[in-house]
């Protein structure tokens, strides 16, 4: 999954997709929902397509009104399940670091599977 801000620990925030109606402005930067992958390989492919940007993967649960898609879903609500690695130019020790961190954060698991 990519999204483009932060996620607050424990906050289950609607995505702004339904908070505004197909005609109306949106702000930029604004979450149009929340997008999964079907399956690790394409989230890891899309990643390296970033280039040296960090990118995490793991999984997510979807709830609300989730919509399936080609290559994954979109959901009005989501939250982290699991963080499984980081990608992206980052040293592997800080990669560690920053993994147990996240998790902790996040209070997920740190399963080798999505």
């Amino acid at each position: 999954m990519f999204v483009s801000y932060t996620w607050r620990p424990g906050v289950f925030e609607r995505s702004s997709a339904k908070r505004y109606g197909p005609s109306e402005d949106r702000p930029l930067g604004d979450n149009f929902g929340y997008h999964a992958f079907r399956d690790k390989e394409q989230a890891e492919q899309d990643a390296s397509w970033h280039g040296w940007f960090p990118a995490v993967i793991g999984s997510v649960a979807m709830w609300g009104e989730v919509i399936e898609h080609q290559y994954g879903w979109r959901s009005e609500y989501a939250a982290v399940r699991s963080i499984v690695e980081i990608t992206g130019d980052i040293s592997f020790r800080n990669k560690h670091w920053l993994l147990l961190e996240l998790r902790e954060k996040y209070r997920c698991t740190a399963g080798t599977e999505l």
